[in-house]
């Protein structure tokens, strides 16, 4: 099985000289193709960091960073940006929609940067929302109209709207209730068993480590702890008696 992202000896430094942060140490790491893999540890391990250079949105200090075949250190900006609109899909924990437009631009925009307009990104647009569990009713509004849940669908259905081979996930559920949270994870272990693309949650939250098929733990930028296990479905960890999820 072919590796679809590779870390090499990955240091990252922010910073220089005795105020210099090291927020990762060295890190090595080979995630397959169709692997879920949740990367966990207390704030300021090196998760987001780690998530941020995969993505190409930040350099190594040292180190190779490899996604889909490609070492993005040697990689242009425009070539990294390209890489992370065919590639890679990023699910945000603030959902980070553009709040002036309604939710089926949201989605349609990205579908536009690679040449796909009209009738047939309406169609895909359509798709990706309905596949999202967006209700219908809801495509034309704006996102801030939308529940915690619904906003990060559309966050997913934007991100999966260019059939990427992965998608990052950091801190997903940090702004959901406990059933909405539950609903996210089940639908990121969906996708990984369907379309076998790369899942890659960057969490806090032990309950939403158990989905994946392997686990990371990072202490002070290291790997301190690496196991694969069968992915465990997620129950709803706070009871919830309202008759409504206010998160969708």
């Amino acid at each position: 099985m072919s590796n679809v992202i590779i870390l090499d000896r990955v240091t990252k430094k922010y910073g220089s000289g005795h105020g210099a942060t090291l927020a990762l140490d060295e890190v090595d790491l080979a995630i397959p193709a169709g692997q879920f893999i949740a990367v966990m540890g207390p704030s300021g391990c090196g998760k987001t960091t780690l998530l941020n250079l995969i993505a190409g949105l930040d350099d190594p200090t040292s180190g190779h960073v490899v996604v889909a075949g490609e070492d993005l250190g040697k990689l242009s900006e425009r070539a990294r940006f390209e890489i992370r609109l065919r590639h890679i899909g990023i699910v945000f924990q603030s959902f980070n929609l553009l709040p002036r437009v309604s939710v089926a631009r949201n989605v349609m925009w990205r579908l536009e940067l690679v040449g796909l307009r009209g009738r047939k990104a309406r169609d895909r647009t359509a798709a990706l929302l309905e596949e999202a569990g967006v209700p219908e009713a809801a495509w034309d509004r704006f996102p801030g109209e939308l529940s915690g849940g619904e906003q990060q669908r559309v966050g997913v259905a934007r991100a999966l709207a260019t059939d990427p081979r992965i998608l990052l996930a950091d801190e997903p559920t940090g702004n959901l209730d406990s059933l909405g949270a539950k609903r996210l994870l089940d639908q990121l272990r969906r996708l990984n068993q369907q379309r076998r693309m790369v899942v890659v949650l960057v969490t806090h939250d032990p309950h939403a480590g158990i989905v994946g098929s392997r686990s990371i733990e990072l202490r002070d930028g290291r790997v301190i702890r690496d196991v694969a296990s069968p992915p465990r479905e997620v129950g709803v960890v706070v009871p919830f008696e309202r008759p409504h999820d206010a998160n969708g």
